[in-house]
């Protein structure tokens, strides 16, 4: 009987240092992903940036640089015709 639980408790702590080596895995995986999402998250906002002063500088180009006159309308007097 002792035996067999001598070899459970060997058996629980492999267990918790398996558990502990994968939790360590786990966790530089994490940051491997989180870095590349920050790098991409940079690389996205310069471009964004970019788009961002074209569509800007566009816009300064469809400003008209003419002025055109347009003549004014008379005074609106009424349709002239009698009132029901």
């Amino acid at each position: 009987m002792q035996e067999s639980l001598e070899i459970v408790e060997t058996r629980i702590e492999e267990l918790d240092s398996t558990g502990d080596e994968l939790k360590g895995e786990m966790h530089g995986a994490f940051n491997a992903i989180m870095d590349m999402l920050t790098l991409k998250n940079v690389a996205l906002e310069t471009v964004v940036m970019a788009l961002m002063k074209k569509i800007k500088e566009f816009i300064g180009t469809m400003t008209p640089k003419h002025k055109i006159e347009v003549p004014k309308l008379k005074e609106f007097k009424g349709s002239g015709l009698p009132m029901i």
